[in-house]
């Protein structure tokens, strides 16, 4: 079972140089509206591929994409305030982030299911994860 994790300011700043914190601190207005629009286009990404299991929990993304997702994040957070310099690896890490999500959206790199005890379709029938019936 995978762990399905909120993407939050304190995730961002882990991502972040000190110098980038500060600025982002000066205008964090933007961030809660740039976590929230880039979570949802990656969970978008991830039920792209109809094997996926996405978590019913708004605002949650698999952990295996949570670097990637912040890292769109503060590419995104860039073109809202342009004080907020990338470097030359932020640049690379966003480019790779959106390869991993063209992969996991592919089928090309599986994702954990999301908790258990979600209902998804099986050969056109329901099969509940987790169920007395249907262990993991």
């Amino acid at each position: 079972m995978t762990i399905w994790t909120p993407i939050t300011q304190e995730s961002i700043g882990h991502y972040l140089s000190p110098i980038q914190l500060s600025v982002l601190q000066q205008h964090g207005d933007p961030l809660e509206e740039i976590i929230n629009d880039v979570v949802a286009w990656v969970r978008c990404e991830v039920q792209s591929n109809p094997h996926n299991i996405i978590s019913q929990k708004p605002g949650f993304i698999p952990l295996e994409l949570k670097a990637a997702t912040c890292h769109l994040i503060i590419e995104a957070l860039q073109s809202r305030i342009p004080s907020l310099k990338l470097s030359d690896d932020q640049i690379r890490n966003a480019q790779n982030a959106r390869s991993l999500l063209k992969r996991v959206a592919s089928a090309e790199m599986a994702i954990a299911p999301s908790n258990v005890g979600h209902i998804t379709v099986v050969h056109s029938r329901p099969f509940l994860f987790n169920s007395p019936h249907n262990p993991l």
